[in-house]
C-alpha cells in the first residue's frame, strides 16, 4: 500500500523532475511530508506563492521539464493564478499541484458559497488559462489523471495543468498498481494521433521562387528545441532572420544574417527587413498585433506568408496566411532539410546590410545616442552562457532590442502576460535548473 502523497512524489521522480517549488499550507501539508522522506527531491520554500509558480516557469523553460509548483487550497491556490496564466500564454510546460478541504467539507454542487475553511473552487476559477485542470474526488483517479496532466503539459503546444487534491485523498493509501492507467488508454490513443500537413512541396516552390526571403523566429523554435537544426539550416542558404520578442533567444545575434527585433517595439531595420520582403517564413510565432500592427493591409504588403504553429487554431487566426502548415516546428525543419532548395539571397543580403548601418537600435533617427540601448549593449559584452530574466517594462523592450545574445544564451521574458515581477523568481528557479551555467541575471 502506498500513500497517495508519496505515490506523487515518486511520479515526479520517475519523470526526472527534482526540485518542486512552493508554499507551506495546511492543506499541502501531506505533500510536504512526503517530499522530506526522499532524498533525490528537494522542496525550494519560496515566501510565496506567486513566486514559487513563476519558479517553477524559470525551472521548465531551462530544463525542458514540467516545473511543479504546490500551493494550499483556497488563497495560496488562488495566488497562483497570475504565473499559471503566465505559463500558458508562453507555452511553459507547468504542474501546478494545490491542496483542498477533505471531500466531505467541500460544497460541491450545493447552492452555497462555502463550506469548508480556505475553500475555493480553483479548478473553476483557472479552467480558462489551463490546458486541463481537475479535482479528484476519488483516491482510485490519481494515478490516471496524474498521468494525464503531466502528458498534456509536455505534448502538443505545451502549457500548464493544475490538480486539486483534498487532504482526505492525500493521506489515503492504496495499491496502485491496481488503479487504472491513462497511459494506451483510449484517450491517451486519441491524442497520440497526429495529421502531418503535407504541404512541403509547396513550401518549396515559394522558397525557391523568392528573391526576397526573410524567417520570422518565434518562441516556438525553442519550445520544440529546433534552434540547433534552424540554425543549420540558416547558415546552408544564407537566410536572413528577424524574430518575435519570444523568438530573442533561439538564434544568438551572433548569426551574421540576424536583423532583430520586429513589431511595435522592434528595431528600425528589423521592421524594414520584413516590410520588404516577398515572403515570410513564420516559425512558431501567433502574429499579434504587437507584430503586425493594428492595420493589417500594410503588414509585408508584397509578402506571401508561411506560417508553421503547432496549434491549428493560430493559423492565419490574426493576418491572411498563404501556406499554413500545422506542425512542430523541429519537424518541420527536419524534413525542410530534406528537401532541394535553390535559394539566392546575395542581392537581398546586400540590401540588408544597408537597413543595419544606416539604423542602428543605439543610435536614433536624429542620430542621438539612445542610452539605455547602448547601455544593454555594452553588458551584452560581459555575458557568455548566462541566463537573463527580465522584468516587464520598457527595460524589456531595450533588452530585446540590444541584447547581443550568444547561441549558447536564454532571456526569460514574461511575454504575453506581462506580469511585473516574473524576473527575479523566474531567475532562482532558472538558477536551480541550471547546472551548466555559472550565472543567472535578472533586471
Amino acid at each position: 500500500m502506498t500513500k497517495i502523497s508519496d505515490y506523487i512524489i515518486e511520479f515526479l521522480l520517475e519523470k526526472e523532475i527534482n526540485k518542486v517549488f512552493g508554499y507551506i499550507g495546511g492543506a499541502i501539508a501531506h505533500l510536504y511530508h512526503s517530499i522530506d522522506k526522499y532524498e533525490d527531491i528537494e522542496m525550494i520554500n519560496c515566501i510565496h506563492e506567486q513566486g514559487a509558480g513563476f519558479a517553477s516557469e524559470g525551472y521548465s523553460r531551462v530544463t525542458g521539464k514540467s516545473g511543479v509548483a504546490i500551493a494550499t487550497s483556497g488563497p495560496g491556490a488562488t495566488n497562483l493564478i497570475t504565473p499559471i496564466g503566465s505559463c500558458f500564454f508562453d507555452s511553459v510546460p507547468t504542474l501546478f499541484i494545490t491542496g483542498q478541504v477533505n471531500t466531505y467539507e467541500y460544497k460541491y454542487d450545493k447552492a452555497v458559497r462555502q463550506i469548508g475553511f480556505q475553500e475555493a473552487d480553483i479548478v473553476s476559477i483557472v479552467k480558462p488559462i489551463t490546458k486541463y485542470a481537475v479535482m479528484i474526488n476519488n483516491v482510485s483517479e490519481i494515478r490516471y489523471e496524474l498521468e494525464k496532466a503531466y502528458y498534456i503539459s509536455q505534448n502538443g503546444r505545451k502549457g500548464p495543468v493544475l490538480i486539486d487534491i483534498p487532504m482526505d485523498i492525500q493521506r489515503s493509501e492504496t495499491d496502485i498498481s491496481t488503479l487504472k492507467s491513462f497511459i494506451n488508454s483510449d484517450e491517451h490513443k486519441e491524442l497520440e494521433k497526429k495529421v502531418l500537413d503535407n504541404k512541403i512541396k509547396d513550401v518549396v516552390n515559394s522558397l525557391n521562387n523568392s528573391k526576397r526571403i526573410i524567417v520570422l523566429i518565434g518562441g516556438g523554435v525553442r519550445l520544440s528545441n529546433a534552434q540547433e537544426e534552424l540554425l543549420k539550416w540558416l547558415r546552408m542558404y544564407k537566410i536572413p532572420i528577424v524574430y518575435s520578442l519570444m523568438g530573442k533567444d533561439a538564434i544568438g545575434e551572433e548569426y551574421e544574417y540576424n536583423m532583430g527585433l520586429i513589431g511595435s517595439y522592434g528595431n528600425r531595420y528589423g521592421n524594414l527587413a520584413l516590410a520588404n520582403s516577398d515572403l515570410i517564413l513564420v516559425l512558431g510565432s501567433r502574429l499579434d498585433t504587437r507584430q503586425t500592427g493594428t492595420n493589417l493591409e500594410t503588414f509585408a504588403r508584397e509578402a506571401k506568408i508561411i506560417q508553421v504553429d503547432i496549434d491549428k487554431n493560430e493559423l492565419g487566426s490574426k493576418i491572411r496566411v498563404d501556406i499554413e502548415i500545422n506542425s512542430d516546428v523541429l519537424e518541420f525543419i527536419n524534413e525542410l532539410k530534406n528537401q532541394k532548395l535553390t535559394i539566392d539571397t546575395e542581392k537581398w543580403l546586400k540590401t540588408l546590410a544597408i537597413y543595419k548601418n544606416e539604423f542602428s537600435s543605439i543610435v536614433g533617427i536624429n542620430k542621438n545616442i539612445k542610452v539605455p540601448n547602448l547601455i544593454i549593449s555594452k553588458i551584452s559584452n560581459y555575458l557568455t552562457d548566462e541566463i537573463v530574466t527580465v522584468d516587464v517594462g520598457q527595460h524589456q523592450m531595450w533588452t530585446a532590442q540590444s541584447l547581443n545574445t550568444k547561441q549558447s544564451q536564454q532571456v526569460l521574458f514574461s511575454g504575453g502576460m506581462g506580469a511585473m515581477g516574473f524576473a527575479l523568481p523566474s531567475a532562482i528557479g532558472a538558477s536551480i535548473a541550471s547546472e551548466k551555467k555559472s550565472n543567472c541575471y535578472c533586471w
